[in-house]
């Protein structure tokens, strides 16, 4: 015991002594100088509204289980749990068990699963999966047979209508990738209607994968459907990308814009403000007409850092571009001009002295409340961004130790895990791969 509280006052003492840096943002910004800085035990998440065990015999063990993308509908909170192919409820105040569906589904590749007029949708290769969010009860559970094709993870569902790509990924030709489309009110496998977005079956040889699709109404009236379209022959190491927009009303392409390089956030969809789509494309942030897809600004290597990693994550929020690198940048720039508003970088020291100088977030996750965005690190701490002038921090951690008295289990520095979301009301959703845990915003 004397050996780990020595231990436990050599990692707090060395932590928060290589992070006392200051800069020009502190003197502007009072209220963060007013608690102590060297009271890292204000730092530490170990009060929670609830906390559940994902499953015993894995945390006896001492085995993480992967947990991914809490959905919040109406007083549940939904997790889904890769290794057991389901997902499981709480109601998200008391934390009591409202539902459990793990191992209904006839796959364990859960990935995006989204909300609709409350249906849970996520597709896996083989086919569409849907259940109901108030009780779990299963609604579709469709296998595909479609030969080589399998069904991507990335789709839309647009005025009750759900658009999943089907890949042929064992590259026999002719290659024939199709967009897909069905009534989501009424999904039966005989009714999708095939068709291809860009050519016919042949395709060069080369192959080809859509991207998560963004819709708009252009100024007649029409709908359109803007997805990235990527074309290669060597698995997409290289190869040209497209940004299309399909006019489904009109069953006809409305425009394409070429030549985006194979980097950057391009599997996440468009992000579409009033008339305006903005996405990443070879090294840039760029702004577009929804109309014309014309380029209205471009942002390039000189201020885009982190082009060589990817980015987790971009969002519009008010009069902000925001861009979450995995590793190396956060960048606001304004959504009108272009113009970059702030950034921090990994090299940059934060202007707060209880923060761990890692900004990057591999998760897809991040959340805004109270005009700061918070995120899980590559460090597996929740660090906060301040949007009006990208002032990090602080951040949050668990203990380094934790007892799990009712099954007599102690954890040792525990971290969150990648995926979050946050309610309305100021509660974190998360999990530390052992405990589904709900938490107020510190």
């Amino acid at each position: 015991m004397i050996k780990r509280i020595i231990y436990f006052t050599t990692i707090l003492f060395c932590c928060f002594s290589c992070l006392d840096t200051e800069d020009d943002f502190v003197q502007a910004i009072p209220e963060i100088m007013d608690a102590d800085p060297n009271e890292g035990s204000r730092n530490i998440i170990d009060s929670f509204k609830w906390n559940n065990i994902i499953d015993v015999n894995l945390l006896q063990s001492k085995k993480l289980s992967v947990i991914r993308y809490p959905l919040i509908y109406q007083n549940t909170v939904i997790f889904s749990e890769f290794e057991k192919g389901g997902f499981v409820a709480f109601d998200r105040f008391t934390g009591q068990q409202i539902w459990d569906n793990r191992g209904s589904f006839n796959t364990n590749s859960i990935f995006n699963p989204r909300i609709h007029k409350g249906v849970v949708y996520f597709v896996s290769g083989s086919g569409l999966r849907a259940f109901d969010a108030l009780t779990g009860a299963m609604i579709h559970n469709t296998t595909v047979n479609v030969g080589n094709e399998f069904l991507n993870a990335d789709f839309g569902i647009y005025k009750d209508k759900i658009y999943v790509h089907a890949d042929d990924f064992n590259f026999v030709e002719p290659i024939f990738d199709e967009w897909r489309v069905n009534d989501v009110l009424g999904i039966n496998k005989e009714e999708w209607v095939r068709f291809n977005r860009v050519e016919p079956a042949m395709n060069n040889g080369d192959k080809r994968l859509y991207y998560e699709p963004s819709f708009f109404e252009d100024e007649n009236g029409d709908d359109n459907m803007i997805y990235m379209a990527h074309e290669s022959s060597d698995r997409f190491i290289t190869g040209t990308i497209a940004l299309i927009s399909y006019n489904l009303s009109a069953d006809s392409i409305k425009w394409v814009q070429k030549d985006f390089k194979p980097r950057g956030g391009l599997s996440r969809a468009p992000k579409i403000d009033g008339n305006r789509i903005y996405t990443l494309g070879k090294e840039y942030a760029i702004c577009l007409s929804a109309e014309t897809g014309d380029v209205i600004w471009d942002l390039g290597p000189s201020v885009m850092k982190d082009e060589l990693t990817g980015y987790a994550d971009y969002f519009i929020h008010e009069d902000k571009f925001l861009i979450f690198g995995r590793q190396e940048q956060i960048l606001c720039l304004n959504k009108t001009s272009g113009a970059v508003m702030w950034a921090r970088q990994s090299d940059t020291p934060s202007p707060n002295v209880n923060i761990i100088d890692n900004i990057g977030t591999m998760s897809n996750s991040v959340n805004v409340y109270n005009n700061r965005a918070y995120y899980i690190n590559n460090s597996g701490l929740i660090t906060s961004v301040r949007l009006q002038d990208g002032l990090v921090g602080p951040s949050y951690r668990l203990p380094t130790w934790i007892d799990i008295e009712a099954h007599d289990v102690r954890l040792f520095e525990q971290t969150f895990r990648p995926h979050m979301t946050i309610s309305e009301d100021g509660v974190i959703y998360v999990d530390d791969g052992f405990r589904f845990l709900a938490f107020d915003i510190p």
